[in-house]
């Protein structure tokens, strides 16, 4: 899954990656990709990713809910 990770060729491309990312958690790895211990990692971080979204994606979900539960239920006289 190492392709859904972009990847920065270049210094000026990590220069700009660091100086604007603001908010957000920067994870940059150093390697090439005929390294397997590398391609490893690119995949440990994909599915962390993945997972960190559908986590987040529930809970804003759940909290949607009980949120409009709690609208409907202070509607009733």
């Amino acid at each position: 899954m190492s392709f859904l990770l972009p990847k920065l060729s270049s210094k000026r491309d990590v220069d700009h990656a660091i100086k604007t990312t603001s908010e957000k958690v920067l994870v940059l790895r150093f390697g090439r990709d005929e390294d397997h211990v590398c391609l490893q990692l690119d995949d440990i971080v994909s599915v962390l990713i993945l997972f960190i979204y559908l986590t987040l994606f529930v809970l804003c979900t759940v909290f949607y809910f009980i949120f409009l539960f709690f609208s409907a239920v202070q509607d009733i006289p």
